[in-house]
Order: C-alpha cells, then structure tokens, then sequence
C-alpha cells in the first residue's frame, strides 16, 4: 500500500520534476581551424531548496572542451553560472554536424521525490564543412486552389568550403505516376555559411482536386541535390464522409455527421439539415451543426435525434449541407443520402454535448481521486491498528 501511494504521489508530481533549468538551450557554430572561444551557460533552481549541481561534457568533440568547474552551488529560486572553453583542432576530418553535450545533474537528495534527480541538457553543435562545393535543399510546396497559383520556395544551403556562384531549380509537379507539369525558379549565388530562397509559381488550370508531389532538381554550379514536397489542391467543397447508421427507438439519440473540407482556407457556419423518411414520406427533421472547419479539416457535426414517436426499422435519410468560405456570406451545398436502422432498446444518449462526468474523468483527476482513497484506506488501516494495540 504505501509503495503504490509513493508512485501515484510521483506520477502527480512528474510534470513540476524539472528541478534545473539553464540557457542557452542551445548553441551552434561553424568550424573554424584552431578556434578559441567560451560558452557562459546561467543555470537556474525551481526547487524550494538548495541544491549542488554536478556539471559534465559528453560527445564526439568532448575531448576539445573544459569546464570551469565539476560542480555550481545554487540557492532556491536563484541561478549560477558555468563556462565552456572551446579549443578546437587545426582540421576534423569527417565533415557534418558533431555535438559536445553540456550535461547538468542534480546531486542525489537536494530536490525533488525521493531517488528522483532533475537533469538538463545542452547541446553544442559544430557543424564542420563539407570539401568544395556542397549544397543540401529543401522544398515547400504550398496548398492551392484549384486555377490558381501553386507556390514553390526552394532553400539551398551552401555546406561546403567554396563559394557556390549560382543555384536554381527545376520544380517537376506529379499526380500519382503521371508527370503532369514543371516550372523553373529563379537562379541566385550561395555564399559560404550562407543559403538562398529560389521561387516559383505553377498556374493550377485544367487539373483536378487531390494530391500531389512536388521534385525539386537543384543545380549549383557543376554539381545536383534534389528534395520533394507533397501538396493539395483543393476546391471549395465540404464532402460528408459518414453519419451516424443506427440509434435506438424511444429516446434522443446523439448524431453525428462526418464531414471534411476539401479546400484551402477555413469555412464557418456548417450546417446539417436532416430529414428522416419513410417511404418518401417526412417523418421528422432535426439539425446538426459546427461554427468552423479548418483547411482540409476533418471533423463530426454534432446533433440529436429524438425517436420518441418512431418505431424500430429501417427509414431512408437525407442530409443537405450548407456552409461558406470565411469572409463571404455566399452559401454552398454538399448533399448525401442514405439509410438509417432505428433499433430496440439501448441506452439514453447525453442529454447535452459536452455535458456529463466523461468531461470530468481526466487523467490527472483520476489520480487525484485514487490518491485521495488510498490515503483514507492508510488512515483507517493506521487507526485500527493503533485500536488493536491499545486493546492487547
């Protein structure tokens, strides 16, 4: 009992366990032959309580860094500092990126539960160049609309030792298999260290609304690198997808149309328009709605459906969409028919939407409560016991 109390408390106070904060988070540099240079990190207490901060470096360049000191001494809600000497070497043979890890550990008993150390890490990366000329590119290929412009941004890093004179792109656009058209971007020079941002529009008239795959062949100079991005282009359509297929007679019934954007910006005002029928007859209408849905957003509209006076069986069903683009009152439609089983029995829906204890039973709440028990569970033990004692 008491070690299953000890891990409940410990799970209820994992997220406040950061005992050590520090900056920087993160630290970046180029290589350079022989480099000198140091690194001042502020490391910081969240504790309640003094604590000495054990300090390390690991990684592949470890052996090129010092530290001012093993271990920092810091007061509650105060901060210290510690320094990084750098002295890199003349050369580093394997190019890339290469990380020293700036390690901070919390001595054992000075924070948080019991057999719990708070640690930080903060990564220097040296990033070390590549010999001559070396570029890497990545491609963002933007959602469109259907007849208007799809927007290419090609970026080039120059990751080598010389000066890359001029970059461009051949962007080559795909639907599935099939080739379905290119565009070229501009062209521009790369310096070192440096990148540059190639641009491209590629007019969407004549194709269809779906999936694409974007190619970027990059050339710098005498040498290629190719990078690829997959896009959409979309119509202004909201597509149902699904509804709910079977409720239960004599009873309000949650309902639930599934819907999905197929276009590029959100649109607002969703509205369902249900109509049971029975043999082309009307039985009875109800509505499900949603005040907005985000670009290619898939998400259910939510209503009820009361059976009160409608027997179990099989009816037809309609639902008619209306909704529009932000900005603009003008409606558009989306239509799906269907069939619906009312079955027999069953229990009563939610009587609202979000309502009931499930918005209640979260996963910390539920903690909280065992917690709770188990500590009325250890004090009832405890005074028997004690009860026990006194009687013998």
């Amino acid at each position: 009992m008491k070690r299953l109390t000890a891990l409940l408390i410990f799970l209820l106070v994992l997220p406040i366990a950061y005992s050590i904060g520090v900056s920087p988070a993160e630290t970046k540099l180029n290589f350079k032959p022989n480099l000198e240079t140091q690194l001042t990190y502020n490391l910081r207490s969240n504790m309640a309580n003094a604590m000495d901060v054990e300090l390390r470096l690991s990684g592949d360049l470890a052996e090129y860094a010092t530290l001012s000191s093993d271990t920092i001494f810091i007061k509650p809600g105060e901060s210290g500092q510690a320094t990084v000497s750098l002295k890199l070497p003349e050369k580093i043979e394997k190019p890339g990126e290469h990380t020293i890890m700036f390690i901070a550990t919390e001595s054992t008993g000075t924070g948080g539960p019991e057999g719990a150390r708070g640690e930080v890490l903060s990564p220097i990366t040296i990033f070390v160049q590549y010999p001559g000329k070396y570029a890497e590119a990545s491609l963002n290929a933007k959602d469109a609309k259907l007849g208007k412009d799809a927007e290419f941004i090609v970026t080039v890093r120059n990751l080598g030792t010389l000066k890359i004179n001029g970059a461009k792109a051949v962007i080559d656009i795909y639907s599935g298999n099939e080739k379905v058209g290119s565009v070229t971007t501009d062209e521009k020079p790369v310096d070192l260290f440096g990148s540059a941002t190639l641009n491209a529009k590629w007019n969407t008239k004549g194709q269809k609304q779906g999936n694409y795959r974007a190619v970027a062949t990059v050339q710098y100079d005498e040498k290629t690198t190719t990078a690829e991005h997959r896009f959409m282009i979309g119509i202004l359509n909201v597509k149902i997808i699904n509804y709910t297929k079977e409720v239960y007679e004599k009873q309000v019934n949650e309902f639930k149309v599934g819907v999905q954007s197929e276009w590029n910006d959100p649109v607002e005002n969703l509205f369902a328009d249900v109509k049971v029928l029975d043999n082309s007859k009307e039985l009875m209408t109800f509505s499900a709605s949603e005040k907005r849905l985000n670009p290619w957003e898939i998400k259910n509209l939510a209503g009820y459906f009361n059976t009160a006076n409608i027997q179990a069986g099989s009816y037809d069903i309609s639902i008619a969409l209306t909704f529009n683009e932000i900005g603009s009152d003008e409606k558009h439609y989306s239509y799906k028919n269907g069939t619906i089983d009312v079955l027999t029995g069953g229990e009563v829906a939610m009587t609202a939407k979000g309502g009931g204890m499930g918005r209640y039973l979260t996963t910390t709440n539920i903690l909280i409560l065992i917690l709770i028990l188990l500590v009325i569970i250890n004090l009832i033990w405890f005074w028997k016991r004690k009860k026990n004692e006194e009687e013998t």
